[in-house]
């Protein structure tokens, strides 16, 4: 029933990224990544992720991003996978950020058109139009879950993270 939003995001959304989450392999390759998600668990721990230092790399989902800076924790990526135009006030405001933001091809593309720091497109499995790109480019695909935590896990396991934490 989406299809419509997910074709018109993607259209846009590929013509208008920085580089493919696929490059990001050397950076994650053998490192411990923290998963930070929205639940019910995240006020007692999300303050000990000022301790991670070069330890790991802070993968912060949308709808955590500006309560970790609030904080004084600066993730090294943000995530961003819907495609319905609500999910926009995740980082409304937070548009001139430097930290890189991986996003899902067929995420809203206001994400794409109005976000300053480097992006990253995630091609997913199960979307033909993703899956023809990436062939196309020789590109890998991702698994997305329906999830943004699942799209995240997929990513750190296909470039070769050592450990995945999720918070």
């Amino acid at each position: 029933n989406q299809i419509h939003l997910l074709n018109g995001n993607f259209k846009f959304n590929i013509k208008n990224f920085d580089y493919i989450v696929d490059d990001l392999k050397k950076d994650f390759q053998e490192k411990d990544l923290y998963i930070v998600a929205a639940g019910p668990s995240l006020d007692k721990n999300f303050k000990k992720l000022k301790d991670i230092g070069e330890k790991g790399l802070i993968l912060a989902t949308g709808t955590v991003f500006r309560k970790l800076l609030k904080a004084g924790i600066v993730p090294d990526y943000v995530i961003v996978t819907d495609a319905n135009k609500r999910v926009y006030a995740q980082i409304s405001g937070l548009e001139e950020n430097t930290i890189p933001l991986i996003f899902l091809s067929t995420a809203y593309k206001g994400f794409a058109e109005k976000y300053k720091g480097d992006r990253y497109i995630v091609l997913q499995k199960g979307y033909d139009k993703a899956e023809e790109f990436a062939k196309d480019n020789s590109y890998k695909l991702y698994e997305t879950g329906g999830s943004v935590a699942t799209t995240a896990l997929d990513i750190g396991i296909r470039l070769g993270c050592k450990k995945i934490i999720f918070l």
